[in-house]
């Protein structure tokens, strides 16, 4: 088997379906299996799924018996899968062409890539974030401090989409479409089951590329990543969304920079909070503001 493509479901059964019709009317000329993970939401998402007469042959389902998270429900459908390589995708993703071959192909004639994504597009065909260039830690927070302003002058249009014509090393890839050698996964392991959902693909990444592979955004393979839709309006506030970012993102870095580091990062980031939303709201730019705001909020109610 070329490709395991992992989909993990909660309460998106309908994005899904959209998902597999895309994957069979785009992917040619190269084996896959498609394994759906529902995290104790839809007991009868076969059913549905069968409904609508696609080639179900080769999907493979596993019915969790309680909401496990992002990266432990991927690692739960990894340990049925048979494919060379692994891809992770969103339920709410719409694939635009071959890209699972593009991808695949790519990682297959690289030995020194462990994992690649390609560039992801709104509803409306814009560009959208795809990766990050750097990782979080010390510069992480002093780049969000200066309003991001490194990524800009350093990396331009390519800071969060690779409009080039060529693979881009990336500090991490979104994990909507993220891709990654089986060989790699057995080298070091899947998504730590540290995390319940977000920086679990960031952790992944970091860890693929301490051990000496690059991690590559190719902009051949493109992808519809209708962002949010299995959390709520991106236009709302969520507090129960920001609170596990907020954990997660600390989690990551209490596993991967040393306690001097952690310490000055969490430092920049409480200034970050208490400056930062002043300048967004100055600048005209008040949802942002308000989720700098509520971030305040809830990591004073938090304890990491």
């Amino acid at each position: 088997m070329d490709v395991s493509i992992i989909i993990v479901n909660y309460n998106s059964s309908g994005l899904i379906i959209e998902c597999l019709k895309t994957i069979y009317s785009k992917t040619k000329d190269i084996d896959f299996e498609i394994i759906i993970v529902d995290n104790n939401s839809e007991k009868d998402i076969q059913s549905k799924i069968e409904k609508y007469n696609l080639n179900t042959l080769n999907i493979k389902y596993v019915l969790l018996n309680e909401n496990i998270g992002f990266g432990r429900a991927n690692n739960e459908g990894y340990n049925i899968s048979t494919g060379r390589n692994i891809l992770c995708l969103n339920p709410d993703t719409l694939l635009l062409n071959n890209a699972v071959k593009i991808l695949s192909d790519f990682l297959d004639s690289n030995d020194t890539v462990g994992a690649c994504g390609g560039n992801l597009y709104d509803c409306d065909g814009k560009s959208t974030i795809s990766f990050r260039r750097i990782l979080p830690g010390l510069l992480w927070e002093i780049n969000a401090l200066c309003l991001c302003l490194f990524e800009h002058l350093i990396w331009r249009e390519n800071r969060y989409f690779n409009n080039s014509n060529k693979p881009i090393n990336v500090g991490y890839v979104v994990g909507a479409d993220l891709m990654v050698k089986r060989s790699v996964i057995e080298e070091i392991g899947f998504f730590s089951p540290d995390f319940f959902m977000y920086y679990e693909e960031t952790d992944l990444c970091f860890r693929i590329n301490k051990v000496g592979y690059k991690i590559q955004a190719i902009p051949d393979s493109k992808i519809i990543h209708l962002e949010g839709k299995t959390f709520g309006p991106k236009t709302c506030i969520n507090q129960q969304k920001i609170k596990i970012q907020e954990i997660s993102k600390f989690t990551y870095i209490s596993r991967n920079c040393t306690p001097f580091v952690k310490n000055l990062c969490y430092k920049i980031y409480g200034i970050t909070l208490s400056i930062t939303p002043y300048i967004y709201y100055f600048l005209g730019r008040k949802y942002h503001a308000k989720e700098l705001f509520v971030r305040k909020k809830i990591l004073k109610q938090c304890i990491f």
